[in-house]
């Protein structure tokens, strides 16, 4: 019995974090988990993903700010605008980039755009092949596998983690 109530703690308290950085990405927890999962099979770790997310957003804002930065270099070499990417989700933001990657001519090129617009962005690019497509049967598995489960299970898990952090706080 406290083997299963730690383990639930563990993982309320897991998606409960995940919950929140999403929010603050402005993108669906369920995505975000699906992406981290992914990453994952590219040896990129679910916290390096959502850092690659923030830097990506960050270097898109200074590219339509400041017309200046990395990312002004390397979205103008795949064709992309920074303005209109500025009012996607950072996942969306990612796929318009790796789709605009199949016009660049050799993997030394996607390297060097990748490394520009987020630290271990390179890392991704297998998954980025042929549209996307490791990418998307990842993220389909993670949903498959429950690792990326349906919004209202998160919204549960996020409620058990608020009922194990307020006995925390009454036992403090």
């Amino acid at each position: 019995g406290v083997a299963g109530i730690n383990l639930l703690n563990t993982t309320s308290k897991q998606i409960a974090e995940t919950d929140r950085l999403a929010k603050s990405l402005r993108m669906s927890t369920q995505d975000l988990l699906g992406w981290q999962f992914a990453s994952q099979k590219a040896g990129v770790s679910g916290e390096q993903m959502a850092d690659i997310f923030k830097d990506i957003g960050d270097k898109i804002g200074d590219a339509v700010l400041n017309q200046s930065g990395e990312a002004v270099d390397a979205l103008n070499a795949l064709g992309l605008s920074a303005k209109k990417l500025s009012t996607e989700t950072p996942d969306r933001q990612l796929l318009a980039i790796a789709g605009a990657l199949e016009k660049v001519g050799t993997n030394a090129e996607k390297i060097t755009i990748l490394e520009s617009l987020g630290n271990d962005l390179s890392k991704l690019l297998p998954l980025f092949d042929n549209n996307n497509e490791k990418l998307k049967r990842f993220i389909d598995l993670a949903k498959d596998y429950g690792v990326a489960p349906d919004p209202s299970s998160i919204d549960d898990l996020v409620k058990v983690n608020q009922l194990f952090e307020d006995m925390e706080a009454q036992v403090a």
